[in-house]
């Protein structure tokens, strides 16, 4: 039964995981001698706690995400620039109870994501997990603002293109009779235009959908499905106003959008009936599985940059932590810390990956802590050698704070996939 909402349209929130048995054929050849540049990787740091993660990263190197504040007290939005981390904060009165996070920065500075507010929810829906309202937001130099929703009293926000354009879904205020109680309201996938939501058209009789990714042209990803989250549902492309069908030719695997680059290529994951997931590229309609890393057994693809470069997650038989962060580019795919020298981190999962090739995510400490990273590269490095990051590290070595645990064990639904990844907590502690 669906917990909230926002568990199933702010993925941000969690990191897919379903244990496979069977390592797929179509993994993609590896090679370890070809010359892809090294990456310095370089921790993020925390605004106080313990925990912080990378979402979103713009073309200035600038990042996005959220992290703990001191004790482990909350969770908030953060913007790094220039090695220093800056609090972002939420609506309304400083409050240890509600959340906020970051997901997405363009070049121009504007940041979006969602933050709770200290009301509840006036009709008693559970859309941000603990019965508060759930606002879409922008932060910008003047400050954090919510944006507009369709009638209803929830939304969120989950990508910014450079125009301003911002993806996402908002409530309305038509009960939806496919809600399991204590939902109520109708859910839209929403492209914000000039500060004003614009509802988007659903796929045959889904009633429901979220946005994920919107391009510079306009395009956006996502899906329609109901608000109870059934089997059925359609991955979608968004065109000059009309809702693609990602899958309308049939077959298996089925994709699933995570992001779109300016030339309409999109990273996701291929789900296959028998219910394995493999990263890949969609384009012009045909689903390309790129595979997982060598002994891995499940893949995903979370972004996809101008130059079609995609970043993912690909986890062993073990499951979590047991994963990797792969960089796919010219048809090859590599584990981001076999190109990582003189680190102490191990990226396990990526965010965004911008035109620059930087990469950021979550990755895991020598001290067992889970710090959002920003990999950049180093092109003057020559051929990338034998990674000196962090071995892997036994499971109860991980610590996830209590916050963090009680947020996003509130937010986890299988189809929360469709909005990006995060730390799952099932058998990391």
């Amino acid at each position: 039964m669906k917990s909230s909402k926002l568990a199933g349209i702010s993925g941000t929130l969690l990191l897919l995981f379903c244990t496979l048995t069977v390592l797929r054929s179509q993994t993609i050849a590896q090679t370890k001698n070809a010359n892809h540049s090294r990456y310095k990787v370089l921790d993020l740091g925390t605004l106080g706690g313990s925990f912080s993660q990378a979402f979103g990263v713009n073309n200035r190197g600038d990042v996005v995400g959220f992290a703990t504040t001191t004790g482990d007290a909350s969770l908030h939005a953060f913007l790094w620039r220039d090695g220093l981390m800056t609090d972002l904060g939420i609506l309304g009165a400083p409050d240890t109870l509600p959340y906020s996070i970051a997901v997405s920065i363009n070049n121009s500075g504007k940041v979006v994501g969602n933050s709770e507010i200290s009301v509840p929810d006036p009709f008693g829906e559970n859309f941000c997990g603990d019965f508060l309202t759930c606002q879409p937001v922008v932060w910008e130099s003047s400050g954090i603002t919510s944006l507009p929703t369709l009638g209803g009293s929830n939304g969120v926000a989950n990508n910014i293109n450079e125009f301003g354009e911002v993806g996402g879904a908002a409530e309305n205020n038509i009960p939806d009779p496919t809600c399991v109680p204590p939902e109520i309201f109708h859910f839209k996938p929403v492209l914000w235009k000039n500060g004003h939501a614009v509802e988007l058209p659903t796929i045959g009789d889904d009633p429901d959908g979220f946005v994920v990714g919107v391009n510079d042209r306009g395009e956006a990803i996502g899906v329609t499905l109901d608000c109870a989250f059934s089997p059925g549902g359609h991955s979608v492309l968004w065109r000059y106003g009309k809702a693609l069908d990602m899958n309308a030719s049939g077959g298996d695997p089925a994709a699933e959008p995570s992001d779109i680059n300016n030339q309409s290529q999109i990273a996701g994951t291929a789900f296959y009936a028998d219910g394995s997931a493999l990263a890949m590229l969609w384009q012009n309609g045909v689903t390309q599985v790129i595979g997982a890393l060598p002994g891995h057994v499940e893949s995903h693809g979370n972004s996809i940059n101008g130059k079609g470069q995609i970043v993912g997650q690909s986890c062993a038989p073990s499951g979590w932590p047991d994963c990797s962060v792969f960089l796919w580019e010219n048809g090859l795919m590599r584990d981001l810390n076999d190109l990582v020298s003189d680190s102490t981190f191990r990226p396990m999962d990526p965010g965004k990956i911008n035109d620059r090739g930087q990469i950021v995510g979550i990755a895991l400490t020598e001290l067992g802590e889970l710090h959002g990273f920003l990999a950049s590269p180093d092109n003057d490095s020559g051929e990338a050698q034998t990674s000196t990051a962090l071995p892997k590290q036994p499971r109860s070595t991980v610590t996830v704070p209590e916050v963090v645990q009680k947020t996003l064990e509130r937010r986890m639904l299988l189809k929360s996939r469709y909005l990006g990844r995060a730390v799952r907590l099932e058998n990391s502690h």
